[in-house]
């Protein structure tokens, strides 16, 4: 038995979870111990009202092992033992890459906080130091391999499929599947809905059956959001605790807090103003912009892909990496490689060029 999903973030910003085939979605919450997905909560809410299974991830950047596993768990606090929690390992911007022992602290930390043991993603390169990691927390593994970048849907079968041990298997970064037009990232989990629970399980137990939306005779949600505002329930964990004790659904009120305090920016104007040359470039335009860069920038490339009428030129320079280059020029490192024929994303040279 097997399910088939896919994993997503802000670059799926538009992505509706009901109009997508699968049986789940993993979807990012959070990276190092500052930057939490702008459509976090949308993502996870629109994935569990489809019906379908829901994963949340963090990716690891080498903040500090139990700044970023507390960061994480507070993002992924609402969602304990409803969701598959994962930690991502990879080199782009991680200062601690190459290092397992602080991969091994986070998970750790995670474990203890939580008493869900998370997986672990990271390239099949990287198993002989990562497994024993996995291994020694009892944690599964969610291994990335793929033959190629052509686009493709589910597959039964996915190539090399056997060739190691795994929960999950990320098979594709150019997935194509009805319900949406850009490019997904395909995973095939090993198991049926409960082996998916068991591995959200909280110290083994099932979730508890959720709180109501507003108890019999008790305040509106909004009139409980004013009062979080006005700090009469805490903060953080303490906060979750003493709503959920009150029989209020914590989600429904922390998000009329959030969308109280923080209004929806206006996108489509960032984007105008980024073109215009407002924001700067590479890293300071990603802190000016903070948690908005990635659907900002989504809106620059498509206005000026729009427009284009010549492809645009970079030079690749000595440490560069194509995460990198993706990230200075606003475009994804699959787009990168599948459009100037890169087999090997891992491999490219000083003075190549690449259209973009």
């Amino acid at each position: 038995m097997s399910l088939n999903g896919i994993d997503i973030s802000n670059w799926q910003a538009g992505l509706d979870p009901v109009a997508v085939p699968g049986d789940f979605i993993i979807v990012k919450a959070s990276e190092g111990v500052d930057y939490i997905s702008p459509v976090f909560r949308r993502q996870t809410d629109g994935t569990l009202n489809s019906g379908k299974l829901l994963g949340v991830y963090h990716y690891l950047n080498g903040s500090g092992a139990a700044a970023e596993a507390a960061f994480f768990v507070t993002q992924a606090q609402p969602y304990l033992g409803r969701a598959v929690l994962a930690l991502d390992w990879e080199k782009q911007g991680n200062s601690e890459f190459g290092n397992v022992e602080y991969l091994r602290q986070v998970a750790a930390e995670v474990i203890r906080l939580t008493g869900v043991r998370p997986l672990i993603y990271c390239s099949s390169s990287l198993l002989s130091s990562v497994a024993p990691v996995a291994q020694e927390l009892n944690c599964g593994l969610w291994v990335a391999q793929y033959p190629n970048y052509e686009r493709t849907g589910y597959q039964q079968s996915p190539w090399n499929e056997g060739a190691y041990a795994c929960a999950i298997r990320q098979y594709s970064s150019s997935g194509l599947l009805n319900g949406y037009q850009g490019n997904l990232d395909l995973d095939k989990f090993y198991g049926d809905k409960n082996a998916w629970l068991k591995y959200a399980a909280v110290n083994g137990k099932p979730a508890a059956t959720p709180a109501p939306t507003q108890p019999a005779g008790q305040k509106s949600i909004s009139d409980i959001a004013t009062e979080v505002i006005a700090g009469k329930w805490s903060t953080g964990t303490e906060r979750i605790r003493r709503l959920q004790a009150a029989g209020y659904n914590y989600q429904q009120v922390q998000d009329e807090v959030n969308r109280r305090l923080n209004p929806a920016p206006n996108l489509e104007a960032l984007a105008n103003a980024v073109i215009a040359g407002k924001y700067g470039n590479g890293q300071e335009r990603k802190n000016r912009l903070g948690a908005n860069y990635d659907a900002v920038m989504a809106i620059v490339n498509k206005k000026l892909g729009a427009n284009r009428v010549t492809p645009r030129v970079y030079v690749v320079k000595p440490g560069d990496s194509l995460s990198s280059i993706g990230v200075r020029l606003g475009v994804s490192w699959a787009k990168l490689a599948r459009d100037n024929g890169i087999a090997n994303p891992n491999v490219i040279y000083p003075g190549q060029r690449l259209t973009y």
